[in-house]
């Protein structure tokens, strides 16, 4: 079971009328009858039905198109109709370019993609069942005032990372996201999303397991590394952008920046007991320049991997400073004075 979150913008608005006005246009009145008050709930009520049902044809028309394109012969067996049914805990089936099956939840709001929505005990287990490739997509309308939504995760499974994609447009372009925080807890995690931005910190605490950086990725505040039971890599040719620290506080299995991939931070904190792999052909900018940043604190392992054969180089890590009283077994950072 792979656990998937995909967040994208419709591009028409969902619904143009005030849930809040429904919910409390007669409520102040004390004279309004329990008649009325009924009334009131049931346009609420069907208000969020025809919200639902909106985001849902637009998920449903929006996997046929991607189809259409990659595997025209599967577009007629994308349905709609798990929906009719919530014992089935999902509202669309679909399937990948290669024929496997998508089981897609869809929540649909009003509001920007901050506002809370109900998912039924049924719907996360089944999500939990089932969900290889599939999980929620969550539709939002165009215009109003954005908000950042803060994301974390408490799926404890230790085989099954969860793997945060992309939603693509008409054209398979992937669409950019923002989110707020990314805090990931007790599971593996793997970014696949090609065009995801965090603005704010990105956490790996609380027993995390391996997490996987595959695609390139941008945190405009810290990657914290608090404790992962596991591995982290960055995967080759990809670029990872920090605008604050790298802290590399309790991964067991040490850090990875593999070959030919490029990190860019103001900072990086190594602490004692901890190993961080800088592999050949790779490059790292630490506080370029920012005359006030570019420490690199190391009081554990940084292993800057030399090259080996004529066509590679070692791995250039570019700092202003060195602090920390860890080992360098194959060489130090470089100095941009030098």
């Amino acid at each position: 079971m792979n656990n998937l979150i995909q967040i994208f913008r419709l591009e028409e608005k969902l619904e143009t009328i005030d849930l809040e006005e429904i919910y409390f246009s007669h409520r102040k009145q004390d004279d309004v009858s329990s008649h009325q008050k009924i009334l009131d709930y049931l346009q609420l009520e069907k208000t969020r039905q025809d919200i639902g049902e909106k985001g849902e044809q637009y998920v449903y028309e929006r996997e046929k198109r991607r189809l259409l394109k990659s595997n025209s012969r599967l577009v007629n067996d994308v349905s709609r109709e798990p929906a009719k049914d919530p014992k089935n805990g999902y509202d669309i089936l679909s399937f990948t370019d290669s024929g496997e099956k998508i089981y897609i939840e869809v929540k649909s709001t009003k509001g920007n993609v901050n506002e809370p929505f109900y998912m039924t005990a049924n719907e996360r287990e089944k999500a939990n069942q089932v969900n290889k490739n599939g999980g929620i997509y969550r539709p939002y309308p165009a215009g109003g005032v954005d908000k950042l939504i803060d994301f974390e995760s408490n799926i404890n499974d230790a085989t099954n990372p969860l793997i945060l994609t992309n939603a693509v447009d008409e054209d398979t372009n992937p669409i950019a996201t923002v989110i707020g925080n990314l805090t990931v807890n007790n599971s593996k995690f793997q970014m696949s999303h090609a065009a995801l931005t965090v603005d704010g910190d990105f956490t790996a605490q609380n027993s995390a397991k391996n997490i996987d950086i595959a695609k390139d990725f941008d945190i405009t505040g810290d990657l914290n590394l608090t404790k992962v039971e596991g591995k982290v890599e960055l995967y080759k040719d990809k670029e990872l952008t920090v605008g604050g620290d790298i802290n590399v506080t309790s991964v067991t299995n040490g850090v990875y920046f593999w070959y030919k991939s490029v990190v860019n931070a103001l900072n990086l904190n190594v602490a004692a007991g901890n190993t961080v792999t800088f592999h050949k052909n790779q490059e790292t900018f630490l506080g370029e320049g920012v005359a006030t940043a570019g420490v690199l604190t190391n009081n554990g392992t940084v292993d800057i991997v030399p090259a080996v054969s004529g066509s590679e180089v070692p791995a250039k890590v570019w700092c202003n400073t060195r602090a920390g009283n860890g080992t360098y077994p194959n060489g130090k950072p470089q100095y941009y004075s030098e």
